[in-house]
């Protein structure tokens, strides 16, 4: 199968249309028709289908394309590795982080680390959980940053790929609302937390996964609690609670800004957030690994939890 069909047909569907990406990758549009066809008799099923607007994927285009997006990172991965190969001295660690780490811890973090070892260098990769485990494993990232407990199936491939996991420590999550809402300056228990009107990151955070396995500990599951939003960010669970839409759950560092909020004090709501950083084992052990792992410690952003423990 050529590599550059492949990449030409994810062009198609990145920018919806062969006229378009024939224009951008300097092809004749024939000539890129003639390759998404080739591919598609190679493939023997249809892959995309043409409409007055563009093109839009087929089920099977689907899957080479998820599939086709991952091949192309791994060569590009490859190509770049043996430039560093030749030039040891570009060599740089690839840093795949998912967005809470990415955006409250890594940039203040990151930047005392260079500034202490200006000869490291680095290339940091924002995505979600599961992502940045793929990352690790097809090896289009040196080191991986998550927030919450791996997800639930990821131990054996991480156990299979010879991949460690450190614990560089732990965050709290915390109840805010607006400090004029209905639920400021009150005192509710961990019992009446489904009854309060909650804005949550989306299932597909560590930090959302931290907050179900804490409160499956008090038997509260997930589908009993009354969910108002579901955010994307951090940021957009905090820009909701100062619309005063509900009550956000959110790690205690997001809240470093509160301004027009305040803490809804929960008793019982003791839910901590790890921080784990995963890297391959024959890598952890290099000089530039432990430097970073020891400039990322954390300690304990609560004074409520002793770290040691690890959530990997």
């Amino acid at each position: 199968m050529h590599l550059d069909y492949i990449r030409s047909f994810c062009k198609v569907v990145k920018v919806k249309s062969i006229t378009r990406a024939a224009r951008e990758m300097h092809l004749s549009q024939p000539a890129l028709s003639l390759q998404i066809n080739c591919l598609e008799s190679r493939l023997g099923a249809k892959l995309l289908e043409r409409t007055n607007r563009g093109v839009r994927l087929t089920p099977a285009g689907e899957i080479v394309y998820l599939h086709g997006q991952r091949l192309l990172k791994i060569v590009e991965a490859m190509e770049q590795d043996l430039k560093e190969m030749h030039n040891p001295a570009s060599r740089s660690l690839k840093i795949s982080a998912s967005p809470y780490p990415a955006s409250y811890i890594l940039p203040v973090k990151m930047l005392k680390f260079t500034k202490a070892h200006p000869e490291r260098h680095f290339a940091l990769n924002i995505a979600l959980v599961e992502q940045v485990i793929e990352n690790l494993v097809d090896g289009t990232a040196d080191i991986g940053i998550i927030s919450g407990p791996p997800p639930p199936g990821s131990k054996s491939a991480l156990e299979n790929e010879k991949i460690d996991c450190y614990c560089l420590g732990y965050d709290e999550i915390v109840a805010v609302c607006h400090k004029h809402s209905p639920w400021a300056g009150k005192k509710y228990s961990i019992e009446q937390l489904p009854g309060l009107p909650l804005i949550l990151l989306s299932k597909s955070f560590g930090c959302r996964a931290a907050v179900e396995l804490g409160l499956a500990q008090h038997n509260i599951l997930s589908a009993q609690l009354r969910i108002v939003m579901e955010m994307e960010s951090c940021a957009a669970v905090i820009s909701a609670v100062k619309a005063d839409a509900g009550i956000g759950l959110v790690p205690r560092l997001a809240c470093f800004d509160i301004g027009q909020l305040e803490t809804v004090e929960i008793k019982g709501l003791n839910i901590f957030v790890p921080i784990n950083l995963l890297v391959r084992s024959a890598l952890a052990n290099t000089s530039g690994v432990q430097d970073l792992i020891a400039s990322l410690q954390l300690g304990n952003l609560s004074a409520n939890r002793e770290v040691g423990a690890t959530d990997c």
